[in-house]
């Protein structure tokens, strides 16, 4: 959802509808995080929190420590000024 919303282009199975074609576009995806975030200036941050959850176990507590700061990174360059 996130690169979604921060990318210019959406997600890459964004118009299509044949459910078949979004799970193998979502593979292909999840084995190269990064393409999706490509072209984005944070993309290294953002894929640092996709890796992390994507490892998570339903029972692991999430660490929004962790998630804030890679955020915060993605905030610096762009300079916005927070309040963490």
């Amino acid at each position: 959802m996130l690169c979604d919303l921060i990318s210019r282009k959406g997600l890459p199975w964004k118009n299509e509808y044949d459910e078949q074609i979004i799970m193998q576009m979502k593979e292909i995806a999840w084995s190269d995080i990064g393409s999706l975030f490509n072209g984005l200036e944070c993309w290294k941050e953002l894929s640092d929190i996709f890796n992390y959850i994507i490892r998570l176990k339903y029972s692991d507590d999430l660490d929004y420590l962790f998630i804030s700061k890679q955020l915060i990174k993605c905030l610096k360059p762009l300079n916005v000024f927070t309040y963490f």
